[in-house]
């Protein structure tokens, strides 16, 4: 999914990704939530660090990928609505982990 909204597969469209949510993160959408993206985080405790940041992305999957169960995804084509839904909070989760790793 990361791929199809980036516009390839090549590195030249993940660095024109990364610039635009660098962009994002500096001055547009995500500039009001970036510092709080720093909670929690103490590098020199890296499994208490992780287990914040994956229980960070595990919460959406109740709320954005499956939020009426399994069995309503299953035997579905999930390519238009499913990436509708889900993009939005994968590029969130994108520009959080790039902050992060900068900051």
């Amino acid at each position: 999914m990361p791929e199809k909204f980036a516009g390839g597969y090549s590195l030249s469209d993940a660095e024109s990704w990364a610039k635009t949510l660098t962009t994002s993160i500096q001055s547009g959408d995500y500039q009001s939530q970036a510092s709080g993206w720093l909670t929690g985080i103490d590098l020199s405790d890296p499994q208490a660090t992780s287990m914040g940041w994956a229980t960070d992305s595990n919460a959406y999957v109740c709320s954005t990928v499956m939020p009426n169960g399994v069995s309503v995804l299953q035997g579905i084509d999930l390519s238009t609505t499913y990436y509708n839904t889900c993009m939005p909070v994968i590029e969130l989760q994108f520009a959080k982990a790039g902050y992060r790793y900068v900051s």
